[in-house]
């Protein structure tokens, strides 16, 4: 699969996801739709599941030492991804349906435009 990013991003990507325990709680959110883009969506997913990235009983974002409770950019940013992962984004056209996604997945989507 051809990467849609190329050079200086797959290094500045890359270079994040070994520093994980220094990212803020959006920052999730942002690498889960980088690992889409990237054509990596086990790694997606796995962004978003991360233990760092957490919510209360209610659905508040947590927001632990760096910023207050409940952190709404994290919540911005898990919807954002997951609509992007789900419906694509411009040029994903030729990866199939929920691009973001791993294959296999059952994804249905309704009403949700394709991020920029």
């Amino acid at each position: 699969m051809r990467l849609i990013f190329g050079g200086k991003m797959n290094h500045i990507f890359f270079s994040i996801v070994l520093c994980a325990d220094i990212v803020t709680r959006w920052d999730f959110g942002m690498l889960a739709m980088s690992a889409a883009r990237q054509g990596m969506p086990e790694k997606a997913v796995d962004w978003l599941l991360n233990p760092l990235f957490q919510f209360d009983d209610v659905g508040m974002p947590l927001g632990g030492v760096k910023v207050p409770t409940p952190y709404f950019p994290g919540s911005g940013s898990l919807l954002l991804a997951i609509a992007m992962m789900a419906e694509g984004w411009d040029g994903s056209q030729s990866l199939g349906a929920s691009p973001g996604f791993p294959q296999g997945w059952l994804i249905k989507t309704e009403g949700i435009s394709k991020v920029l």
